[in-house]
């Protein structure tokens, strides 16, 4: 993570297909400007309970 910048960006979308559901994506970018995956988490509905669990599981992540 030296090499990083301070930056996260989220994002979610919609599954459709035979996987239904929501994919909620965290991801961060270098100091070459590439992104990379920081986290991700497959949910039922999105709504404010899932969310939080999203952010709490990075920010628990981030402390180890």
């Amino acid at each position: 993570m030296a090499g990083c910048r301070k930056f996260i960006g989220v994002n979610e979308t919609h599954l459709k297909g035979v996987y239904k559901g929501v994919l909620f994506i965290a991801m961060g970018i270098d100091v070459e400007n590439y992104c990379f995956l920081l986290a991700y988490a497959i949910v039922d509905v999105k709504n404010k309970e899932n969310w939080f669990y999203f952010f709490n599981c990075l920010r628990e992540h981030h402390r180890r």
